[in-house]
C-alpha cells in the first residue's frame, strides 16, 4: 500500500482546524502522513494542535504565507502521493481511498475534485464543475480539455485532488504570488503529467467563512500583479502546450482584463 501525504497551510484557523484533522484521521486509507505547517499563527493553533502531536506531524515556521507554507510540507512529505486541504476545508472519509484506487487502476498522474462550496449555514453550491460524469485525460487531449480551460478560466486553479509525487518533482508554489499561486503550480505540473482523472463524484467542500492563508484580504492591485505574473507564465509554456498562436496569447491577455474587471465589480 503506498503512502498518502496530505499537506494541511495553517494560519488563524484555531476554532476549525480541529474538525478538518478528526476528519482526515477517520479516512478509511490506512498509510498516510497528515502534515500541519503552522504558518506562524498568531491564534491558540499550537495549543490546539498539541493534543494531535502523536498522530500528526506538526511544523511550525515564521510567517511567509500559504505558498511557503506548502511548499515546506512538500519538503517534509513522504509519501507516494499528496495531497493538499484548507484547514477549513474537508472531504468525505473515502476520498484518499478512492483517489487512490483510481490513479492505479488507471495508471494516472493527478486525480481531480468536484469542488463545492460550504457556506457557514450549511448549504452547498456548485462552485465550477468540469463534467457530469467521470473524465480519463491522456496528453493528447490536454489542449482541448485542460490547457483550453485553464486559459479560459477557474477550472483547475486550485490544488484540490491528489497527485503522484513523481509527477510534482522539484516544482514548487511561487512564493512571491499571495494569490495564483495554486493556480501557477498546477499549470507546472500538469505540463508534466501525462494522465489526469476527474471524477464528479468525489467532493471537496470548499468552506467559505473565517479567516486564513488563501487571499483573502489582498488588494486589487496585488490581486492584479499575481494575475499579470500567472499569464506571463501561461504565455511561456504556449509552444509546450502546441499552442503558440496568436489566438491563444489574446486570449491570456482576455483572462487578465475579465479577470479584473470581475474583481473591481465584486468589490463594489
Amino acid at each position: 500500500m503506498k503512502k498518502v501525504s496530505v499537506i494541511i497551510p495553517a494560519y488563524k484557523c484555531a476554532t476549525f482546524i480541529g474538525k478538518t484533522l478528526d476528519m482526515l484521521l477517520l479516512q478509511t486509507y490506512q498509510n498516510k502522513e497528515i502534515i500541519v505547517v503552522n504558518d506562524g499563527s498568531p491564534d491558540d493553533l499550537s495549543k490546539v494542535l498539541e493534543k494531535y502531536k502523536e498522530r500528526v506531524k506538526i511544523i511550525n515556521k515564521k510567517n511567509g504565507g500559504v505558498a511557503s507554507a506548502r511548499n515546506r510540507g512538500l519538503e517534509e512529505a513522504t509519501g507516494d502521493y499528496i495531497a493538499f486541504i484548507d484547514a477549513d476545508d474537508r472531504i468525505d472519509i473515502d476520498t484518499i481511498e478512492r483517489s487512490v484506487k483510481l490513479l492505479e487502476d488507471c495508471n494516472a498522474d493527478i486525480v481531480r475534485y468536484n469542488i463545492v462550496r460550504e457556506y457557514p449555514d450549511g448549504t452547498l453550491r456548485k462552485y465550477d464543475k468540469i463534467s457530469d460524469k467521470r473524465l480519463i485525460i491522456n496528453k493528447n487531449e490536454y489542449k482541448e480539455k485542460v490547457y483550453i480551460q485553464m486559459i479560459r478560466g477557474i477550472s483547475f486553479n486550485s490544488p484540490t485532488g491528489i497527485y503522484k509525487r513523481d509527477i510534482i518533482g522539484n516544482i514548487r508554489f511561487d512564493e512571491d504570488m499571495l494569490t495564483c499561486e495554486d493556480a501557477t503550480f498546477n499549470l507546472f505540473v500538469f505540463t508534466k503529467s501525462q494522465c489526469m482523472i476527474y471524477d464528479p463524484d468525489i467532493v471537496y467542500y470548499y468552506y467559505q467563512g473565517g479567516e486564513g492563508l488563501t487571499g483573502r484580504g489582498i488588494s486589487i492591485k496585488e490581486k492584479y500583479r499575481c494575475n499579470y505574473k500567472y499569464g506571463k507564465y501561461m504565455l511561456g509554456l504556449l509552444e509546450d502546450w502546441g499552442m503558440n498562436t496568436l489566438y491563444y496569447k489574446l486570449k491570456i491577455y482576455m483572462r487578465l482584463v475579465n479577470i479584473t474587471i470581475a474583481k473591481l465589480i465584486r468589490k463594489k
